[in-house]
Order: C-alpha cells, then structure tokens, then sequence
C-alpha cells in the first residue's frame, strides 16, 4: 500500500531537480532556484520518509541492520558525490549532470509502479 503514495511525489522530486540544474546553469535570479530546490524537497522529502516506513514494515525483524546498510550507502554516495561533483560539473555542465542524476533517480523510483503492477 505504501506504493501508491509514492507515485505522486515522483513528479516533483523530478522536474524540481531538473529545473534546479538548469536555473543555476542558466544563471537564473535566486528566486528561481530556491522554487525549484523546494520543489525537489516537496517529492523528495516525502518519498525518503515513505521508503524508511516501508523498510520498518517489510523489514521490521531486522530493521537494526537494515537502517545500518542503509545509512552506510547513503553516506558512501553522499561522499562519493562531494568529491566527483567538481570534475564531473567541469568535463559535461551543470545541466548534463542533473539530467544524469534525475534519469538514475526516475529508473529507481520507477520500481514503485513495477512492484505495484507484480
């Protein structure tokens, strides 16, 4: 059931980041940043507490490591994107870079729709 309410913040958590990576490409006034980061938030907020509910209820005999691994991963790709974002900005551009991310980002949220039709 948890599925269904991920489907209509994938939108936005979408065309938030998208829309993010162009404004600062682009050179947009900061309003239009700041609309298009709290746009991102309006999806993404909700969708990170919606998969930590879904982790506790699948999971809930071994939500200890479960929470474990997943704070690890997090904070691996949180470090791995501190480090990588400079080189990766400078050889392909603001905007190749967040459509890269947002496509990574759709493939994966995709599987709420696929695990809703099984």
């Amino acid at each position: 059931m948890r599925f269904w309410v991920f489907l209509p913040f994938i939108p936005f958590q979408l065309a938030g980041a998208w829309w993010f990576g162009y404004a600062l490409a682009d050179g947009q006034s900061w309003v239009a940043v700041a609309l298009a980061y709290g746009i991102s938030n309006v999806g993404s907020a909700p969708l990170q507490s919606l998969a930590l509910t879904y982790l506790l209820d699948a999971y809930g005999e071994i939500i200890g490591d479960a929470l474990t691994a997943l704070t690890v991963v997090r904070n691996l790709f949180s470090t791995i994107f501190v480090f990588a974002m400079p080189a990766w900005v400078a050889a392909v551009g603001i905007p190749n870079v967040f459509n890269t991310i947002g496509a990574i980002g759709a493939a994966i949220l995709c599987f709420a729709g696929v695990f809703l039709w099984k």
